[in-house]
């Protein structure tokens, strides 16, 4: 069988009548061709299924168009939706994405995980790994290369951009809602303190609810699974059930439920609880589950631009979003659609 030969940057030039040269600007800095031209460079690309060489081209520009990500293997998939965004926003800007997992939550698997990507030479760093040893490695890497950190804890002050969810803003939500039904015995239970959104969690729900002149109730950790809650409900059962809880996410919510359910403690009517995350099954349990939603839409635009400003040169910036708190019937008794705040 005779292999196909791949086409080259000269037989796009010869079908849109150009120079190479010329292809090679459509490539590299469009704004320098005109737009009928560019426009038949582009055509001829389509047509040959022409595929630029990228380490060709980084070793001559000194720039991939390469970003690298370093996501957590422990992520839940609601995270992805935040890095599918990333990668189409910043697609739509030239460039690409190169993802490396991290098994370990220690800054030395942190650190061997990135290696491919640096050797890789792309032009910026995205953080997206939610343990705070990753925070602790962006900081590091970020003296001498563009990183963007997707968690909390992290500031200009550390020399590198960040975005992130604000948890106090969607928290002060939370408290005011579970408040406002008549609860006064407040239960948070979160999950690993490793995590950097575990910890922001915690301390904006202590600072919260001592603000209110509440005690601050955190249950010990639990794993960030329906079993989790389902253990903890127990042992908060045998230790005096409160009037509401705020789970870590909407995993654990549906666990406390279960279990508070198996009991014969009523949700919401004895017990209300409140989730993280806006599980795509939570508005079709029984009952339906109260969450705060995170914008991880609008997450990955946000880091896009962090981005492409960080390889660009400019000043970092820390930006924060806050959730939505959507009220469903798990700490409402008012039937009827979502009430969503925020």
């Amino acid at each position: 069988m005779v292999q196909r030969k791949m086409p080259s940057i000269r037989d796009v030039a010869a079908m849109a009548e150009v120079s190479h040269q010329t292809v090679s600007r459509v490539l590299n800095e469009p704004g320098r061709v005109s737009a009928v031209t560019r426009a038949r460079v582009e055509r001829a690309i389509e047509v040959l299924g022409f595929r630029p060489n990228v380490a060709a081209r980084a070793l001559r520009s000194q720039h991939s168009r390469v970003v690298g990500v370093l996501v957590a293997s422990s992520s839940l998939f609601v995270a992805m939706e935040g890095l599918s965004i990333l990668e189409l926003a910043l697609r739509e800007r030239g460039f690409r994405l190169l993802i490396a997992g991290v098994q370990g939550a220690d800054f030395a698997s942190m650190s061997q995980s990135v290696e491919p990507l640096l050797a890789y030479g792309v032009d910026a760093l995205v953080v997206a790994a939610n343990e705070r040893s990753a925070g602790d490695l962006a900081r590091e890497l970020a003296r001498r290369m563009p990183v963007v950190a997707l968690q909390p804890g992290i500031s200009v002050d550390d020399g590198l951009s960040s975005v992130a969810i604000d948890f106090d803003a969607g928290i002060a939500a939370v408290v005011e809602h579970l408040l406002a039904r008549g609860a006064r015995r407040l239960l948070h239970v979160p999950g690993p303190q490793n995590l950097s959104t575990v910890h922001a969690r915690i301390t904006a729900w202590t600072r919260e609810v001592t603000r209110r002149g509440l005690p601050a109730a955190v249950a010990q950790p639990v794993p960030m699974t329906g079993q989790g809650g389902y253990d903890a409900a127990r042992r908060m059962i045998d230790d005096g059930v409160p009037d509401a809880v705020f789970a870590v996410n909407d995993l654990v919510a549906l666990g406390i439920i279960r279990a508070l359910s198996e009991r014969g403690i009523r949700v919401p009517d004895e017990v209300a609880v409140v989730g993280v995350d806006d599980w795509p099954g939570g508005a079709q349990t029984t009952p339906s589950l109260s969450t705060l939603a995170q914008r991880f839409d609008e997450l990955g635009e946000v880091a896009a631009s962090l981005v492409v400003d960080a390889i660009a040169g400019l000043p970092p910036r820390t930006e924060r979003i806050a959730p939505r708190l959507i009220v469903r019937e798990s700490s409402s008794n008012q039937g009827g659609p979502d009430r969503v705040r925020g």
